[in-house]
């Protein structure tokens, strides 16, 4: 009875320490947050969020080799937690390593097919790559998984301005405002630039027509 008793008690300080390490996140009390985690661990070294919270307690740091040692630690002891492998494409992100954040993006999707934001960032990766045709792909997935994310259908918008498909584009970014109208400010003059720049062709268009007649 007073192994059990012991069991119990230990069992019950480490979740206590996690859940002190996650509110001294948010506190922004980030070596406080991991040094919980670490004796967390001294208890149970299996215990999958006391490696999860180190991640983001370093990630908030902006230490993001740590993050992702740590991320990789909670992984290996249990490959489906798709949060951590998300996160550690983040933090590669970051290191502007877009090769293996890639990797940690596919990775998720092959857990979690539905994850969006895994979606949303290998669009955004694909975008900055220039692989446009991809990066409309996976912002088309994202907004069907998300139809309200607004910068969602704003990046793909200016994806397609970048294909110089402009009447797609003002749909999208159109699409975008209706959805965040904070986004207005930033969006309106773009498509009063684009529906400028499809005038002047169609007018192009015509002189030439006129010319070939």
């Amino acid at each position: 009875p007073d192994v059990k008793n012991k069991d119990l008690i230990k069992d019950s300080y480490k979740k206590e320490l996690i859940k002190k390490a996650r509110i001294e996140i948010k506190k922004r009390e980030y070596d406080i947050a991991i040094e919980d985690c670490k004796r967390s661990m001294d208890l149970d070294t299996n215990l999958v969020e006391a490696y999860v919270c180190t991640g983001i307690a370093y990630y908030e740091k902006k230490n993001y080799q740590m993050a992702i040692d740590s991320y990789r630690e909670a992984v290996e002891l249990d490959n489906s937690h798709v949060e951590s492998l998300h996160s550690i494409g983040l933090a590669y992100e970051h290191l502007n390593d877009l090769e293996n954040a890639k990797h940690a993006y596919e990775k998720t999707l092959e857990i979690n097919p539905k994850y969006m934001k895994a979606y949303y960032n290998l669009a955004n990766i694909y975008k900055q790559s220039e692989n446009l045709d991809k990066a409309i792909e996976y912002y088309i997935k994202t907004t069907e998984l998300e139809p309200d994310f607004a910068i969602a259908w704003f990046f793909l918008g200016s994806t397609y301005f970048d294909k110089k498909d402009y009447n797609s584009a003002i749909e999208y970014l159109e699409k975008s405002i209706r959805l965040d109208p904070n986004l207005a400010n930033e969006v309106n003059p773009l498509i009063k630039d684009l529906k400028g720049i499809i005038d002047k062709l169609q007018q192009a268009l015509s002189l030439y027509f006129l010319d070939k007649r």
